[in-house]
């Protein structure tokens, strides 16, 4: 699919969207796979990168039924309760999640899109408890719908963060991550950062970790790659269609990563 030049340059409709970045590790080899990390591992990301705030881990993108009275395919990322925060999107109804959430019942978000067209922008849906597949869930609220970065999911749920398999190394549940920059820090500095951090838990971790490559860049620049557009279209891979590929340690399932 091309991409005209007003698609790839079009502001990102986030405030202060030049301070958000994306991080990710992958390699070795040029075309490799970008690598999955648990949450335990998203924790040591946190405490050792400063230069970055509000470090939000991205879940695998799949089709979900939500059952109504007509079963209805929709679109599911879970991510963690600082998504919205982070990207400072706005909730129409209801909230999004918090913190407090973590090991209470399942939530989920509904971007206002989907409201709309399964619900009809029905008020009382907000609160109340759907089935997703065979799981209830609580609609804790409406986020508006944005389209910056591709399509919009129908409903975004929370990754119940302090679990044991939410923490589990050998089955990684984060396929991409997105934060914002600290005031007046630069993307070298959350680099060399993210760096050191990669070099302990090679140290700590040799097999899983020697010969990983780091990379840490704008949010703009990684999605107004033409390369990577096209890659990620196609592969629905990094970081908000990813899709968990069989290699070690995780990562998505494309061999076509473009060399950077």
């Amino acid at each position: 699919m091309e991409v005209a030049p007003a698609e790839l340059w079009r502001p990102l409709s986030y405030p202060d969207p030049e301070r958000l970045v994306v991080a990710y590790s992958r390699g070795p080899g040029e075309r490799s796979w970008v690598d999955a990390i648990s949450e335990e591992e998203l924790d040591i990301w946190r405490e050792g990168t400063p230069a970055l705030v509000q470090l939000v881990g991205i879940g695998s993108s799949t089709r979900r039924t939500l059952r109504l009275d007509v079963a209805e395919s929709i679109s599911v990322t879970p991510v963690t309760s600082n998504y919205f925060d982070t990207l400072a999107r706005p909730i129409v109804a209801g909230r999004a999640f918090t913190a407090a959430d973590a090991g209470g019942s399942p939530l989920a978000v509904l971007t206002e899109s989907a409201w709309q067209r399964v619900f009809r922008s029905d008020r009382s849906v907000v609160g109340g408890t759907v089935m997703l597949d065979a799981q209830p869930v609580v609609i804790a609220g409406v986020v508006a719908t944005n389209d910056s970065l591709g399509p919009d999911d129908d409903l975004f749920v929370n990754l119940d963060a302090g679990t044991e398999a939410a923490r589990d190394r050998a089955a990684p549940i984060f396929y991409g991550t997105i934060a914002r920059l600290a005031p007046d820090v630069e993307v070298a500095v959350a680099k060399q950062q993210l760096q050191r951090v990669m070099e302990q838990l090679a140290a700590a971790d040799p097999e899983r970790w020697t010969g990983r490559t780091l990379h840490v860049e704008s949010l703009r620049s990684f999605y107004t790659s033409v390369p990577r557009r096209r890659w990620a279209a196609a592969s629905s891979c990094f970081p908000m269609r990813a899709r968990r590929g069989p290699a070690s340690p995780g990562g998505c399932s494309s061999s076509a990563w473009p060399a950077t």
